[in-house]
């Protein structure tokens, strides 16, 4: 291939690469795809890896491709400014002047009535210390009446000076006793009572007042008096007021403008949506406080190992979407004077769409690794591949979506490909020995890749130069199935098993083209091959390579006449390969039952004529059948026929390397086994009615 060919190719299998930072906005998304202490499954999804095949957004992820284990675990973070401690508020969730003038009224009113259940709490606190108070001297003066009558009695009985000390000591112990706390002075509603001191009675008031006023008139009428100078009267600030209304209002107002900041984080729920069905409601989320998970486990595969859950997930491209919904009021915003709840209603908002593909890995007839049915055409000069059915599709890449339709901006993600490989077994002649120089008819070993370009169809034949060298005789057949991606930076995104290199220097390498041609391609040598495996219609498959019609060598039997009681020994040879089964007189002979060899050995227990016809199928699907009359007086040629896979009947005639020419042949070999059948039939007839004469 020449360099312009190759890059040819080249260019054409990788279609458009295209710039995904360019041309998408990191900003648009609001998740977290790679929350800090994560690891997401499979490594498909890891940052590492995501970077690598070039994505630089943490809000967006390249699609992977998964086929079963590990099932995938995806970890995020909703990005919200609500759902993060000490975060600035954005403008929509801060209060304007109107909310903020209600929620410092609220605040208002709150502390008047926190104030106002104080100032119950201490009346009640007080009334409860004067009852008891009144208890305490109650009882007092009760208790303390008895001793002291007993005092007096004593002061009447004792010395003057000793009664009077006596009663000194009563009378201290007895103010001790007496004497109570001071209760505290209440201020009732910003008042506070005036001291007795200070009080005077309503007479000394109003002789103040007439003092008063007399003194004023005295000071009016004095010409010495200087003019009393006004005080200024204050005037307030342009758009003030000193209306409680407007205080308020311009209070809200400064508030306003004051940074607001979360000071406790929303809390928030997530659905998952596969394919466009909702699959998990998740419970309730406290913002910065956990990171939540999109657990795969139970329920791709219904919890058993390769089993497929169709209902909701599908083998190829599959779709997940995370809808994040915050509550409304759960969070706490403040600007250092105020607080209020956020947000007013519930915020809702959904990830960009994943895409992965998934491939089955299950049994032979549930199974979407690459496969496809293969025949192979080896009865003809040129040897030729036939694929039927043939998947996946080729896989492209636009942007962060996969499709299967090329755009002006896709590039491919994957391509199927299929790798035909064999060896020599035996040749024709039954030998093993091939010193293979890859020469035509002389080739030992052979291997050919097969990769399908986007939009190639599924069906397509090809013949494979390589293989027309072989030499006739048996091969073992193997074909795999694998995926391989054009573009390197993508393979990290290939999270399957069977991974391996695409090894083989000297395979062919083929391209089916979007219109069905097959055409030599560059070598996917050192390539990462995934998702490979063998499929099980070829596996180590023993298959026949024929160019040339079968011929027959020699078909003889006993060289003369035979006599009653002996044996008979039939033989002959076939060019081609295939197996042979033998038919006497309608039947299978006893020593070769389904299937004979030659020579053929036969006892002749009979004058009777009797019939031999050898059928050989051989690998072209074709059927050789030959037959002859013999008896003790030898044996005659019935003629040959070859019988082909649609029913078509030819005359097979002997090759001119034949030992034995045909004595008299027909246009069929089916007449001729009618008719010695026939004969077969009237000789046991005649014998018969000979036997009952002689009784």
């Amino acid at each position: 291939m020449s360099l312009s060919q190759h890059m040819f190719w080249r260019t054409l299998l990788l279609l458009v690469t295209v710039s995904l930072a360019a041309a998408t906005d990191c900003s648009s998304s609001r998740f977290n795809f790679f929350p800090e202490g994560r690891l997401n499954i499979p490594g498909g999804w890891n940052k590492a890896n995501q970077t690598r095949a070039g994505n630089d957004c943490n809000g967006h992820l390249l699609p992977i491709a998964v086929q079963g284990i590990p099932k995938p675990l995806l970890h995020f973070l909703p990005v919200h400014s609500l759902l993060e401690a000490g975060a600035e508020v954005v403008a929509e969730h801060v209060p304007d002047s109107k909310e903020l003038a209600a929620i410092i009224q609220a605040a208002v009113a709150k502390q008047q009535l926190q104030q106002h259940e104080e100032l119950k709490a201490q009346l009640l606190q007080q009334q409860q210390q004067q009852q008891q108070a009144t208890v305490a001297e109650q009882l007092l003066e009760g208790t303390l009446k008895q001793p002291l009558r007993k005092l007096q009695q004593e002061d009447s009985s004792t010395s003057k000076s000793q009664a009077t000390s006596v009663r000194r000591t009563a009378w201290m112990k007895l103010q001790d006793l007496l004497r109570l706390p001071k209760l505290p002075t209440m201020q009732l509603f910003g008042r506070k009572p005036e001291p007795a001191s200070k009080r005077s009675s309503s007479r000394m008031r109003q002789a103040k007042a007439t003092h008063a006023t007399s003194k004023q008139q005295v000071a009016g009428s004095s010409d010495a008096t200087p003019a009393v100078r006004e005080q200024p009267t204050a005037v307030p600030p342009a758009g003030m007021s000193h209306s409680p209304a407007a205080s308020k209002q311009q209070s809200a107002i400064a508030a306003v403008e004051e940074e607001w900041k979360v000071s406790v984080p929303a809390e928030y729920e997530f659905t998952v949506n596969v394919n466009e069905q909702l699959w998990f409601t998740s419970k309730t989320f406290k913002g910065g406080s956990s990171i939540p998970e999109v657990n795969f486990n139970a329920n791709v595969t219904e919890g058993r190992r390769d089993v497929f859950d169709a209902t909701i997930f599908r083998e190829g491209i599959n779709t997940v979407q995370i809808n994040v919904t915050v509550l409304k009021g759960t969070a706490v915003i403040s600007n250092g004077m105020h607080s209020a709840p956020s947000p007013r209603r519930a915020e809702s908002f959904a990830s960009p769409p994943i895409d992965f593909f998934f491939f089955m890995n299950g049994n032979e007839t549930h199974d979407s690794r690459p496969k496809a049915n293969v025949t192979v055409n080896s009865c003809q000069p040129e040897i030729s591949l036939e694929f039927s059915d043939s998947k996946p599709q080729p896989v492209l890449l636009d942007g962060y979506r996969l499709t299967y339709s090329p755009t002006s901006t896709s590039q491919a993600f994957f391509l199927p490909v299929y790798y035909t490989y064999g060896s020599f077994l035996e040749g024709l002649d039954g030998s093993t020995d091939l010193q293979s120089d890859n020469t035509e008819g002389n080739v030992k070993n052979f291997g050919v890749y097969v990769t399908r370009l986007p939009s190639s169809p599924s069906n397509f034949n090809m013949s494979v130069p390589q293989m027309s060298w072989l030499r006739e005789g048996w091969y073992s057949f193997t074909v795999e199935g694998a995926i391989w991606s054009p573009n390197s930076q993508y393979d990290n995104l290939m999270s399957v098993a069977g991974i391996d290199k695409f090894g083989s220097k000297h395979a062919e390498y083929l391209t089916v083209m979007p219109g069905g041609d097959v055409t030599d391609t560059i070598s996917l040598y050192g390539g990462l091959k995934g998702a490979g495996w063998v499929l099980p219609q070829f596996n180590k498959t023993r298959v026949g390579v024929q160019r040339r019609p079968t011929w027959i060598n020699y078909f003889q039997g006993p060289e003369a006449a035979v006599t009653l009681g002996s044996r008979a020994a039939f033989s002959w040879e076939f060019s081609g390969l295939g197996n042979a089964t033998c038919i006497i007189n309608g039947v299978n002979p006893s020593n070769a039952t389904g299937t004979c060899t030659s020579p053929l050995v036969y006892p002749i227990v009979t004058t009777l004529n009797q019939t031999l016809v050898v059928n050989y199928t051989d690998v072209c699907a074709v059927t050789h059948s030959i037959g002859m009359t013999f008896g003790t007086f030898g044996w005659e040629l019935q003629g040959s026929t070859a019988m082909n896979a649609l029913g078509g009947n030819q005359a097979l005639a002997l090759s001119d390397r034949g030992e034995l020419a045909a004595r008299r042949s027909s246009s069929s070999a089916a007449a001729a086994v009618n008719r010695a059948a026939w004969m077969h039939l009237a000789a046991a007839a005649a014998a018969l009615v000979f036997g009952l004469l002689l009784l």
